[in-house]
């Protein structure tokens, strides 16, 4: 598995965007790996083949929490595997956009505490929330941080944004 690779295939359309954005290839690599282990047949195949998904550990990683859920309307059309299990997946009916986002909050330590306003027509929602506090190697100055808009799928929200121009490799 090349995260790289992924990762470039996934940023790429972003460039152009001018709003606040947040992409965390690795949440979208394990969301991904997800859905690998749902299809099957040619899906599956395509999935691995673009992606490479063979060999992906989401546990490899102890220095943050990664998570996903499957929520889905019928979970009899679910085929249980091994995979689910090493994934810690623990599927859930989908009743309502409560339940997704009390899930999101309790896995990311209540610092994303709503990421849906309501559920329309979805059969299934993939869930992958990535949570991690830890120190910087170049810490921010907190004399730079600067009140802003974060823009999300919900509007925008005035946050503190920190800002930092400088050499870290």
């Amino acid at each position: 598995m090349n995260p790289t690779h992924i990762a470039t295939i996934l940023l790429t359309p972003l460039l152009n965007v001018t709003d606040n954005l947040i992409f965390s290839p690795l949440s979208l690599l394990h969301a991904l790996s997800l859905l690998s282990i749902l299809s099957d047949g040619s899906a599956a195949d395509e999935l691995n083949n673009v992606f490479n998904l063979q060999g992906y550990d989401p546990a490899a990683n102890k220095n943050f929490h990664l998570a996903a859920n499957i929520f889905m309307r019928n979970l009899n059309l679910l085929k249980s595997n091994d995979a689910m299990a090493a994934f810690k997946i623990d599927p859930q009916p989908l009743l309502s956009a409560e339940q997704v986002n009390k899930w999101v909050s309790d896995n990311t330590a209540g610092m994303i505490p709503k990421i849906l306003e309501k559920i329309g027509d979805e059969e299934v929602i993939l869930v992958s929330a990535l949570y991690f506090s830890g120190k910087f190697q170049n810490a921010f100055d907190p004399r730079q941080t600067v009140a802003a808009d974060f823009s999300s799928f919900n509007g925008k929200t005035p946050c503190q944004m920190m800002y930092a121009k400088r050499h870290m490799g």
